[in-house]
């Protein structure tokens, strides 16, 4: 495993089902739907390619199946430039799914199985972490084993590394992962979830980011999808409206937002920089079909970014 990546990504890899429709089905009933279509996906896969296509050299630790999909997932992982040395092939266990639904207004439902994703454990992950002495960034999600990334969170902390969450999909979150935490990223039902807190407009977004933050959380940023994003810490808070963009599809959008306020951060830009510059990113991966490829590349988001916030 090379020891040049400055961002370790520990998440889900997927292949990802995607149908649409003019609108979601209602419990039992059938539609008829527009299109279906694969492509290769999962929330870590997202972050480390999004990473990847801004310029940072990101590893990506996961594991996939010894399926039809298990090759393919890796091979098109290291064609879009990130090292794929830590992802393991589990055999007998099929890789991991996501069954996504994606309606006429570019909303999106997703549901996981999560195969190989739920057996990249500890004898499989943790050790890799002490082979990267370049790593500045360690981005994790739900998608794996919440127990092993505590473990490479309490690592990273020790070596004063900076520990991004994404807190999806919603599950309960240990103690000893929590405390580990920088910054953490939900999206509005991802902070309902933490907070009980109904998140449908900026002004509940910041009740439930201050919620957050009381929790024992240092940084919340809350994605707010069309509305765009806002941030508190203990000294600031801040709104950045969406930018316009024709969105088509929201699927990994997030994920774009994560990769893209971790290259703001690894560049030594304001938070509230780095915040624009996700915004900007998320807002371009509306603009494709797909998940690791709407990542949009560096040159995009700079012109998006340029526009949004450099006006004259």
């Amino acid at each position: 495993m090379s020891d040049e990546s400055t961002v370790l990504v520990y998440g889900g890899i997927n292949i990802d089902l995607v149908t649409r429709s003019d609108v979601f089905p209602m419990p039992g009933q059938t539609i008829l739907g527009n299109q279906f279509i694969t492509y290769p996906g999962g929330k870590g896969a997202n972050q480390a390619v999004s990473i990847s296509r801004l310029g940072l050299q990101v590893s990506l630790l996961g594991g996939v199946g010894d399926d039809v999909f298990g090759s393919a997932l890796i091979q098109g992982l290291a064609e879009k430039g990130v090292e794929v040395d830590g992802i393991s092939v589990m055999p007998g266990i099929h890789s991991g799914v996501a069954v996504i639904n994606i309606d006429g207004t570019s909303q999106n439902q997703i549901i996981q199985v999560h195969g190989a994703n739920a057996e990249s454990t500890e004898s499989v992950i943790i050790d890799q972490i002490d082979t990267k002495h370049r790593v500045k960034y360690l981005l994790l999600q739900l998608e794996t084993p919440v127990e092993v990334s505590a473990v490479l969170a309490n690592k990273a902390k020790q070596r004063d590394i900076t520990v991004i969450l994404d807190p999806g999909p919603t599950r309960p979150i240990p103690p000893d992962l929590w405390s580990c935490v920088d910054f953490i990223t939900p999206n509005e039902t991802e902070a309902e979830y933490l907070t009980d807190i109904k998140v449908n407009d900026v002004k509940s977004g910041f009740a439930a980011a201050r919620k957050i933050y009381e929790m024992g959380i240092p940084s919340v940023i809350v994605k707010m999808g069309s509305q765009g994003a806002l941030y508190l810490d203990h000294n600031q808070e801040f709104y950045i409206p969406a930018v316009e963009v024709d969105a088509i599809d929201s699927v990994a959008a997030g994920d774009a937002f994560n990769g893209a306020f971790t290259y703001g951060l690894y560049n030594s830009w304001s938070v509230e920089d780095s915040v624009k510059w996700a915004v900007c990113s998320g807002g371009l991966a509306t603009t494709k079909t797909g998940a690791q490829d709407s990542m949009p590349a560096l040159k995009d988001v700079q012109e998006l970014y340029k526009k949004a916030f450099q006006k004259e």
